[in-house]
C-alpha cells in the first residue's frame, strides 16, 4: 500500500470516505414523533378521566419511545456500535434525574421522556444535513442539558389528573412553606352551655 492510498474497508471504498457516507435515516423517527404528538395531544384535549390521563401519561410516551428504540436499533442505518453506544448514553442521562429524586423518582420521566424523545427527533431533523459526527454530538449535547434541567426539578406531589407537580429544587417546597405559616395556639377548651330544660 502507498503512502497516499487509504486503508479500504470490505466494499472497496475507503474508510474515510465511508465514514462521511453515513446517512441516517430520520424519516420514521419524525413519522413516530408527529404521531405520539398527535395522539397526545388528542388525549390531553379530550380526555376527561384518570384512565385516559395514565394512557397519556404513561401508555402513549412510554409506546412511542419503544417505537423509537425499534427505529434507532434496526432501521436508522448508524453503524451497530453507534447505535448501543447511543442506547446506553441515552439510558444513561434519563436516568439520572429519577434517582436525583428524594421521593417519587420515577414521576419525573412524564416530563423527561418526552423532553428527550421529541428534542433528539428535532435535533436530528435541524441538523440533518451536517455530517453524522456533527449530529450525533448535537444530540449528545441536547440529551446532557435535557438530563441537567430535569435534575434541577423536583416532584412535589401527583395532581388530581395525574400529572406530577413539579418546582425547581431552589424554591421551596410546599412543607417548608406550610411551616413559616403562623400557627394558632390552642387557649384551653371550651365549655359548651348547659342544656335547657
Amino acid at each position: 500500500m502507498a503512502q497516499n492510498e487509504l486503508p479500504l474497508n470490505d466494499q472497496g471504498t475507503s474508510v474515510q470516505q465511508a465514514s462521511r457516507e453515513i446517512q441516517l435515516r430520520l424519516w420514521p423517527a419524525v413519522v413516530i414523533t408527529v404521531v405520539y404528538l398527535l395522539v397526545s395531544f388528542g388525549f390531553s384535549k379530550y380526555g376527561s378521566t384518570n384512565i385516559q390521563s395514565f394512557i397519556a401519561l404513561v401508555i402513549v410516551p412510554l409506546s412511542a419511545a419503544a417505537l423509537l428504540l425499534l427505529w434507532w436499533l434496526g432501521f436508522s442505518r448508524i453503524p451497530v456500535r453507534q447505535r448501543l453506544l447511543g442506547l446506553v448514553l441515552a439510558a444513561a442521562f434519563l436516568s439520572l434525574p429519577v434517582f436525583a429524586q428524594k421521593a417519587h423518582g420515577v414521576l419525573i420521566l412524564a416530563y423527561a421522556l418526552p423532553a428527550a424523545m421529541i428534542g433528539v427527533v428535532v435535533t436530528m431533523a435541524i441538523t440533518y444535513w451536517l455530517p453524522w459526527k456533527t449530529q450525533r454530538w448535537v444530540a449528545l449535547g441536547y440529551i446532557i442539558v435535557c438530563a441537567g434541567v430535569c435534575m434541577a426539578l423536583r416532584v412535589d406531589s401527583i395532581g388530581g389528573d395525574l400529572k406530577p407537580v413539579v418546582s425547581w429544587r431552589w424554591s421551596p417546597s410546599l412543607a417548608e412553606l406550610s411551616k413559616s405559616l403562623p400557627r394558632v395556639e390552642a387557649h384551653g377548651t371550651a365549655v359548651l352551655p348547659a342544656e335547657l330544660t
